[in-house]
């Protein structure tokens, strides 16, 4: 006990001291908060939120400054309705009032969301179907046309190129092959007799290739039970069509 009360004595002008100081940082925050924080709050003056929805970044900013406000860009998501950079949100909404100065937290149009087109040259009518619904885009108009290039059903050309990026449910056109304008359409012999076939050829455009014959029991001697190239299929013109003939 007689140590402690020495050493009091011997650093009581030190102590004295501290302590001073801290109570005079206590007296100045009682002041700080009781005074000075509310006379900065309570002087500062109330605003209405504009309502920058459907804006541009450039006009919304320019109202939020206008009315004493700031704005902070808190996202940016895919919008069906806006076009990129218009403001699709905010908070505080339009039409509240706030302390001047506050900020407005604002969500950005990025656009409608985008996918590349396929490429689809020389892809089979049926499969570029396929990859344009697979793609979520839709598909456009379809015309024919001749062509020594690519076979009959094939597309050949794709209003937009492939790789391009396009909104989802955009319409992708195509020209399909109507294959060569040379060739026509092989013309049905089943069932027909050998003396009836030459005529049906020549206004075909064809001519008589490989006769051989086959047994049948369905059908009449001299008549056409199979054939090659099959019927509906195309082939230039002179092609030569091979027949077997019942007997």
């Amino acid at each position: 006990m007689e140590k402690l009360k020495e050493l009091f004595f011997r650093y009581k002008k030190h102590i004295y001291v501290v302590a001073g100081f801290f109570a005079s940082l206590f007296l100045l925050f009682i002041i700080f908060d009781n005074l000075v924080m509310p006379y900065l709050v309570h002087n500062k003056s109330i605003v209405r939120v504009p309502n920058v929805i459907g804006k541009t970044l450039a006009d919304a900013e320019r109202e939020i400054y206008n009315g004493e406000l700031q704005y902070k860009v808190t996202k940016e998501i895919y919008n069906e309705k806006y076009p990129q950079g218009y403001v699709i949100a905010q908070l505080p909404n339009g039409g509240m009032t706030v302390k001047s100065g506050r900020p407005i937290y604002l969500t950005l149009s990025k656009g409608k969301e985008t996918i590349p087109v396929p490429y689809l040259i020389g892809t089979n009518i049926r499969n570029a179907k396929t990859q344009i619904m697979q793609r979520g885009l839709e598909l456009g108009n379809i015309t024919y046309d001749y062509s020594d290039i690519y076979g009959k059903d094939t597309v050949m050309i794709q209003s937009k190129a492939a790789g391009l990026y396009v909104p989802y449910g955009d319409r992708i056109d195509i020209v399909v092959s109507k294959g060569s304008i040379n060739q026509a359409r092989i013309p049905n012999l089943i069932g027909l007799s050998f003396d009836e076939i030459s005529s049906v050829l020549s206004e075909s455009g064809f001519t008589l290739g490989q006769v051989t014959y086959q047994r049948n029991e369905t059908y009449l001697p001299n008549t056409v039970i199979d054939q090659s190239p099959k019927t509906d299929e195309t082939a230039d013109a002179g092609t030569q069509i091979n027949i077997v003939l019942a007997k």
